[in-house]
């Protein structure tokens, strides 16, 4: 059918590996170690002793206690506790369902929403801390809820856009790799500071060490080009085919 897409009248496009298009797309894969340091740090904080007997006094007593021995639930039975760890999953959330995350990638870019993400995880990082009450920490986990929805859309669409077509999963995952591998930095960092005497202030060490990718993350959105489908679908055709 005369004028098809797919009738010949375009050249294939045959884009090869080069290290600049892999250094992008590892640099914007440091979206991924947000989630992933979160999700390692958090569950190691909360059991911190010096965590606890700042906030929740009353877990750590359970957990001293002789006939609550064994049984978790008991132990961490606190709503207030709950919430804090569970807001940065709602914010999050509340962020894609609006479609707040959408509208930005789309209208502001990629690369500006990762420089978002990055400047909402750093500002996250000093409020946790440096938090003196549990309103800072819930604050400062609701900041870290909308820069994982940023980074978890933003990311995995940047390195799909920037990757060569044959090459294009593989870049893609660099994202799951990261998050995946800072897990584990957040509990090597963790159980360091659980054998050390900083245990009473240590988890302000392991909530603070969250602005170190963030920062990375930060760099990428600032210095990173962007992505000729998104200069494409924000009407600046030039700039994408420069």
């Amino acid at each position: 059918m005369e004028g098809a897409i797919g009738d010949g009248a375009v050249e294939g496009y045959n884009a090869q590996f080069t290290w600049t298009a892999f250094f992008c797309c590892l640099t914007a894969a440091s979206g991924g170690a947000l989630f992933g340091y979160d999700n390692g740090v958090m569950g190691g904080v909360t059991s911190m002793n010096g965590f606890l007997n700042n906030y929740f006094p009353s877990v750590l007593e359970k957990q001293n206690t002789v006939n609550t021995v064994g049984n978790l639930y008991c132990q961490y039975d606190s709503q207030t506790l709950q919430l804090m760890t569970s807001v940065l999953f709602i914010s999050g959330a509340i962020c894609e369902l609006t479609g707040t995350t959408a509208y930005l990638s789309r209208y502001h870019g990629r690369k500006r929403v990762m420089m978002y993400s990055g400047i909402l995880f750093m500002i996250a990082a000093i409020i946790l801390a440096a938090s003196q009450t549990i309103a800072m920490i819930v604050v400062g986990r609701v900041f870290q809820g909308v820069a994982i929805s940023f980074a978890s859309v933003s990311v995995p669409i940047y390195n799909s856009e920037m990757a060569p077509p044959h090459l294009r999963g593989r870049f893609n995952q660099l994202y799951q790799l990261v998050l995946t591998f800072f897990i584990l930095v957040a509990q090597v960092i963790n159980l360091i500071i659980n054998v050390t005497d900083a245990v009473r202030w240590g988890w302000r060490l392991s909530l603070g060490f969250a602005f170190c990718p963030s920062f990375v993350l930060f760099l990428g959105g600032v210095f990173l080009p962007d992505s000729p489908n998104s200069l494409l679908e924000r009407g600046k055709p030039e700039q994408a085919s420069a």
